[in-house]
């Protein structure tokens, strides 16, 4: 299973994570899959080491998938979490202060972005 993260509006209108994994279902030949689910955009970003960003909210939900980098995360109620290669940040704030970045250690941060349509059923279960 694929650690999840998400990043959601709560119902005081604080951003809070969750984290969690992506659900996945037997498939042929053994394997097992998510359900497939409809995309917007694809698109690659990379930023140097040493970069943060301080307090936002995402413009789009969307999958962030870390192919490369360690990040350290924190939301506007007061959580933290890290985010490594092969990791998925879930981002679904509406409102809020958002969350916060910055980076650990020398390499890069480069992730893929997968745009989400808003009825986009995620197969997202949060640990207990």
């Amino acid at each position: 299973m694929v650690r999840c993260v998400r990043l959601f509006t709560n119902e005081v209108g604080q951003v809070q994570a969750q984290e969690g994994v992506l659900q996945y279902e037997a498939a042929e030949r053994g394997d097992h899959t998510t359900q497939t689910l409809k995309a917007g955009q694809v698109f690659y970003q990379s930023t140097a080491a040493g970069s943060s960003a301080d307090w936002h909210v995402d413009t789009a939900r969307q999958f962030v998938i870390t192919l490369q980098g360690h990040l350290v995360f924190e939301t506007e109620t007061g959580q933290s979490f890290e985010i490594q290669r092969g990791d998925i940040l879930l981002t679904e704030e509406t409102a809020g202060k958002g969350h916060r970045w910055r980076m650990v250690g020398d390499a890069p941060w480069v992730r893929a972005y997968v745009t989400l349509p808003a009825d986009a059923a995620i197969p997202f279960s949060a640990n207990p």
